[in-house]
């Protein structure tokens, strides 16, 4: 009976976040690269029902490293990856450039060789006149990453509780959590469709650039 409610409550939820995804699919008919930190853009792209073009899926940088990143992006996205060993559960790889290098944490792949093929096939697919910078930055971020973050001459929208919630910034409510969590990762419990994430109006940000707050 159990594993009956559960399998019902799949389906459901499924259905719910399909409905959901909808006026991302039909709202954004000029798909933009997302350069992330983490995995959001990933969800994003998949409520587009769209390619990734973008090599930032499915992986992460720490806060300092994706500053570097976007603030050198057409420099650091030209130079190749290079694996690097490491002590963890998951492939990860480097990119050496001039103002420094930049680490790569591939958690979803299985190995270098996988993560590299996807990060080379997609970075070609980068359409730099239409880019959107997510920095999830957490409640824990750098002032001089938050500070230079807001100097990138891109669309931009960053998440943290460090700063005042104004213009590009806004703060969510998992981040008052004690448990230390990406927002991706948590559900609501009330209303099983939707991620903390769903604070930001994504379709508004995705279209122009906007940032602004939702409630759900």
């Amino acid at each position: 009976m159990q594993s009956l409610v559960k399998r019902a409550r799949y389906f459901f939820c499924t259905v719910l976040r399909k409905i959901y995804a909808f006026p991302y699919r039909i709202g954004i008919r000029n798909v933009p690269t997302i350069i992330s930190r983490d995995c959001i853009g990933g969800v994003l792209y998949k409520r587009m029902h769209a390619k990734f073009s973008s090599p930032t899926i499915n992986l992460y940088m720490t806060n300092t490293d994706f500053l570097l990143f976007c603030s050198s992006l057409e420099e650091y996205i030209s130079q190749p990856v290079y694996e690097e060993k490491n002590d963890l559960k998951y492939p990860s790889g480097i990119i050496h450039g001039k103002k420094g290098d930049i680490r790569l944490y591939f958690m979803h792949y299985n190995s270098f060789d996988e993560a590299r093929e996807c990060w080379e096939r997609r970075k070609e697919r980068i359409c730099y006149e239409n880019i959107r910078l997510i920095l999830n930055a957490g409640p824990d971020a750098e002032e001089a990453v938050l500070e230079g973050f807001g100097r990138l001459p891109y669309k931009k929208i960053l998440l943290s509780s460090r700063v005042e919630e104004k213009g590009n910034v806004l703060n969510l409510k998992c981040y008052q959590l004690k448990e230390k969590k990406l927002p991706t990762e948590y559900r609501s419990l009330k209303y099983p469709i939707f991620r903390y994430m769903d604070e930001v109006d994504w379709v508004r940000f995705l279209r122009n650039g906007t940032v602004k707050r939702r409630r759900i």
